[in-house]
């Protein structure tokens, strides 16, 4: 696979953004599940932007970042609805989309490494994302379903399934805006 430059010019390497990246991620995870939702939507709003800024094809991330966004939103709510969260809400706290969309941001990036090995990725979401769930219950008002373990094992499973999906996604939108961007400087003679 070809490897193309994707970073505006800065001081930082592909591989130093790679890791900012997930130290971003990191350190705006616990701020996210502990401040709540303004906290949360303030500090994805304050990354995404950063995060976009320093992209060179910032189009197509910021269209996956919000389909993930949407996706990751429709995941934690059929958790809700199926009774695997509980929450007194009817809808998952807004924290939680953030967390997604937080997370669609590190896929090109510092999760780059499991586009060649979906097999391996989906083997590290199903255990690492159960593990976020149930320290994020345990900080939050969200609720697992009893038995707990059963839960963490379905959430798993799911996990196994969405992040391959994910990391496929965004390979096939930025083809697809690229394609579409190569049209129209074709039709326009720019």
């Amino acid at each position: 696979m070809e490897r193309t430059r994707t970073l505006r010019a800065t001081p930082l390497s592909q591989r130093h953004y790679g890791i900012a990246n997930a130290l971003a991620f990191q350190a705006a995870w616990p701020v996210c599940v502990l401040g709540g939702d303004l906290v949360a939507v303030t500090t994805t709003m304050a990354l995404l932007l950063a995060h976009l800024l320093v992209l060179r094809r910032w189009r197509a991330e910021l269209l996956f970042v919000c389909s993930a966004g949407v996706l990751g939103f429709l995941f934690d709510l059929a958790l809700l609805k199926v009774g695997l969260l509980q929450t007194e809400s009817a809808l998952q706290p807004l924290w939680m989309w953030c967390l997604w969309i937080l997370f669609a941001a590190t896929i090109g990036h510092s999760m780059q490494w499991f586009r060649q090995h979906l097999l391996i990725g989906a083997l590290f979401a199903g255990v690492f994302a159960p593990l976020s769930y149930n320290v994020g219950s345990r900080l939050s008002e969200i609720d697992l379903m009893s038995p707990q373990w059963l839960t963490l094992l379905l959430i798993g499973l799911g996990w196994a399934l969405v992040f391959p999906a994910l990391l496929l996604l965004r390979d096939l939108l930025r083809d697809a805006i690229d394609k579409l961007s190569h049209t129209m400087q074709s039709e326009t003679g720019l």
